[in-house]
């Protein structure tokens, strides 16, 4: 999956939280609009094993206040999360070097996880290489969606289950910003034209923006400090939402049971 060419290779980015916001702006089949506020982490896995040395609050396969688990990501549990993130973009086709895998994501608080989509932004000689968005809904179920080629932008059909409000049979248009001092993911949701000659229906926008600051234990501090328990918020969040949509009447979609369209796998 492929999108336009990229102007110039994007300078590397480096471990850090950033402070932002999400945006969700639904459009049919009832009109809703919130946004939060969030933080997320981004690391170099090639530096995990430093940072669990070097940081008191935070643990990398290990108890901490914020914890990396290999396991609760994709791929074997035995292996390191870049040799699960490089065997998967090599099932899906690329050919190329990885050198250098950034991931984006939420780390475990005192234990408790529940994250919506991690991001990992794979590098070779400066510049993005691919993406991979691995999304999980609340049934515990998973999927990565991997993207490749020049440009920041790709078009994929939906093929995985996430809100009870949104059907399956929609296309999903992903915008990555090169990642560094500021966060920007942009992902649009689309219903197909009916026909040969009609539009395009946008249902829904999602973006997930922020500013960076660098990986210490002060930040870490400060992270749990302005908002305890992000994972336990976020899973709040989704259902609070999801009241009021039901509230508003907004219909509910088919829910496979493994989570994939039909014919797909996970």
């Amino acid at each position: 999956m492929t999108g336009p060419i990229s102007a110039s290779p994007a300078p590397l980015p480096t471990d850090g939280v950033y402070w932002g916001r999400i945006v969700h702006h639904r459009f049919q089949p009832r009109k809703h609009l919130f946004t939060y506020p969030v933080f997320i982490f981004s690391v170099d896995l090639d530096t995990l094993a430093e940072r669990d040395r070097k940081l008191r609050l935070f643990g990398h396969n290990r108890f901490s206040l914020y914890t990396l688990r290999d396991s609760d990501h994709l791929g074997d549990p035995e292996l390191s999360i870049k040799e699960n993130v490089t065997a998967l973009l090599r099932a899906r086709g690329y050919a190329g070097p990885v050198e250098k895998i950034f991931m984006v994501t939420q780390f475990r608080v005192l234990g408790y996880l529940f994250n919506p989509v991690t991001f990992y932004y794979c590098y070779a000689g400066g510049r993005e290489v691919a993406f991979v968005a691995e999304v999980n809904n609340t049934f515990r179920q998973r999927h990565c969606y991997v993207f490749f080629g020049p440009g920041r932008s790709y078009r994929t059909d939906k093929v995985f289950y996430v809100s009870p409000f949104l059907e399956m049979d929609l296309v999903y248009d992903f915008r990555f910003e090169p990642l560094g001092g500021k966060l920007g993911v942009f992902i649009d949701d689309y219903k197909p034209a009916a026909g040969a000659a009609g539009p395009e229906i946008l249902m829904l926008k999602t973006h997930i923006t922020g500013r960076h600051a660098p990986l210490t234990d002060g930040e870490l501090l400060l992270s749990f400090l302005r908002i305890p328990y992000m994972s336990a918020w976020i899973i709040g969040w989704i259902h609070w939402q999801a009241l009021k949509l039901w509230l508003k009447k907004v219909p509910l979609a088919f829910r496979p049971k493994n989570g994939m369209k039909p014919g797909w796998e996970a």
